[in-house]
């Protein structure tokens, strides 16, 4: 990834299985996305996959759209408060996180996320 600040949408329409590996790419896709002060937000995930994603507690690091023209449309529209997230898994209860906070700066949310991924297998 080269471009600054990376806004990136994933179309998961076609997404018929989603193992870890696929889950280990999203979390690098977003890694470098928010090194770059950019963000991924994901669309039309299937139910069997987004079942996947919460079972692994990634879905809490994404933003998660019904389609991709709202997970576009969401870069677009005008920040007042601050982003709205979903809260960081291993941050802090509190709501929404903007996205260096929920990372932890450092990225540890991710990677307790793919170090519980690398135990499973």
């Amino acid at each position: 990834m080269s471009v600054d600040r990376p806004f990136i949408v994933l179309d998961c329409s076609h997404v018929h299985r989603l193992d870890r590996s696929v889950v280990e790419v999203l979390l690098c896709c977003l890694e470098e996305a928010i090194k770059r002060n950019g963000d991924v937000k994901l669309a039309s995930i299937p139910s069997g996959a987004e079942a996947i994603l919460e079972l692994t507690g990634v879905n809490r690091l994404f933003e998660i759209f019904d389609t991709t023209a709202g997970a576009v449309h969401s870069f677009h529209q005008p920040v007042l408060e601050g982003p709205r997230r979903r809260p960081c898994m291993g941050c802090s209860p509190r709501g929404p996180q903007r996205a260096a906070q929920r990372v932890c700066g450092g990225h540890s949310c991710m990677r307790k996320v793919s170090a519980g991924l690398r135990k499973t297998r």
